[in-house]
């Protein structure tokens, strides 16, 4: 969620909502703190000048433009005793495209007809597990000391 946010905020106050105002953005992760943040970040573009350099309206009036998705999976329900979530189905093990295929969820985002959720899910969980890959394979690439070590705070 902290990824969604901070994406959001920065497309917004890097002028990206106000250049393209016709594209139906969707916000995954129920806008992750978006909703929640829109009062303060409007605070930081009355307070700080930087803030409004690349947008002219408050980004709140930006940000009741974007569509938040309302998909929500507690763990619980993937969890159910019987439920074969935790066990994988036929002796397959579970992965993100099962999990994504099954529960059809990630598709809903990206206004796929529920009768594609589970052929659009597996895609949408392969295409996670890749730009995974791919960016972790960029990373051990990278040279000594050009990225910093995770911090703990």
């Amino acid at each position: 969620m902290f990824d969604t946010t901070l994406a959001v905020a920065r497309m917004c106050f890097d002028g990206m909502f106000r250049e393209f105002p016709d594209i139906r953005w969707i916000v995954a992760h129920l806008g992750g703190a978006v909703p929640y943040l829109m009062e303060r970040m409007d605070n930081g573009w009355r307070d700080f000048s930087e803030c409004r350099a690349k947008i002219d309206e408050l980004p709140s009036a930006y940000l009741k433009r974007l569509y938040y998705d309302t998909v929500k999976l507690q763990s619980a329900h993937l969890n159910k005793p019987g439920s074969g979530a935790a066990s994988g189905v036929a002796g397959a093990p579970v992965t993100l495209q099962r999990c994504s295929a099954s529960l059809g969820a990630s598709c809903l985002d990206h206004g796929h007809p529920w009768a594609e959720a589970t052929t659009a899910g597996a895609l949408m969980g392969t295409k996670t597990v890749l730009n995974e890959l791919l960016a972790y394979v960029d990373l051990a690439k990278l040279p000594e000391g050009r990225a910093q070590p995770r911090s703990d705070s």
